[in-house]
């Protein structure tokens, strides 16, 4: 997500959960490719992503590019839930100024056949998504 003028109150890795599964729907069938516009509401922008989730295992990555922002990095899966996947998100490619901010928690959240995205500044409060968009198989 781009930086819109704050900072965030938390460093890297500091989304702690409680590394469970409770069920296998939402990731299972969010293994692969997905691309979306998204609509981040702070700063009114509209752009792409594109996402590439490997593997269901707790702690495995997937990876996220915003090339419109022209950034990326590493999602790292934190909890999944029947229909959602959460995981903590580490930008490390920031090729723009002002860049991308570089920590979040992306929500992937499985509906029939597509997903609906979500991005959270802040891990202890998921209640208001920053970006949201739907996702289609790329």
């Amino acid at each position: 997500m781009r930086y819109a003028g704050r900072t965030p109150d938390y460093q890297p890795g500091a989304l702690v959960a409680t590394l469970t599964r409770t069920g296998p729907d939402a990731i299972t069938g969010l293994v692969g490719t997905w691309k979306g516009r998204l609509h981040q509401s702070n700063t009114g922008e509209d752009y792409d992503v594109v996402i590439t989730v490997r593997d269901g295992e707790i702690g495995s990555a997937a990876t996220v590019d915003y090339p419109d922002l022209r950034c990326g990095g590493t999602l790292t899966l934190q909890h999944v839930e029947p229909a959602t996947a959460y995981f903590s998100e580490q930008i490390t490619r920031n090729e723009r100024t002002p860049g991308c901010v570089t920590t979040g928690v992306v929500a992937l959240r499985l509906n029939g056949g597509k997903a609906g995205f979500s991005w959270y500044a802040q891990p202890k409060d998921l209640s208001t998504a920053v970006a949201e968009g739907p996702l289609t198989r790329a």
